[in-house]
């Protein structure tokens, strides 16, 4: 279990990624809006969990906790050349 600051974090991340779903979902979306909510997701991450450090928590899940963090990370700058790509398309 993480601790308590490190939850909250990451609840924080996960509802900046819930907004920018809600957004790519709906019908008649807008890649300026959906950037926009990239973005934020992206500064969240930044902001948010990739300052949280892994040094108080047990060995095995230091591991776990820093690979997640840095497979999100990868995740992230993908989707942000998806968004480069899809908003050049829609030109």
């Amino acid at each position: 279990m993480l601790p308590t600051s490190h939850q909250n974090s990451y609840q924080k991340f996960l509802d900046t990624l819930l907004a920018l779903r809600e957004e790519v979902e709906l019908p008649n979306f807008r890649v300026t809006a959906i950037s926009e909510k990239l973005q934020k997701v992206q500064q969240v991450f930044q902001e948010e969990v990739m300052l949280l450090e892994s040094d108080d928590l047990p060995s095995d899940l230091a591991f776990r906790f820093t690979s997640v963090q840095t497979e999100i990370h990868r995740a992230l700058r993908l989707l942000g050349t998806d968004m480069l790509f899809c908003g050049r398309q829609n030109r």
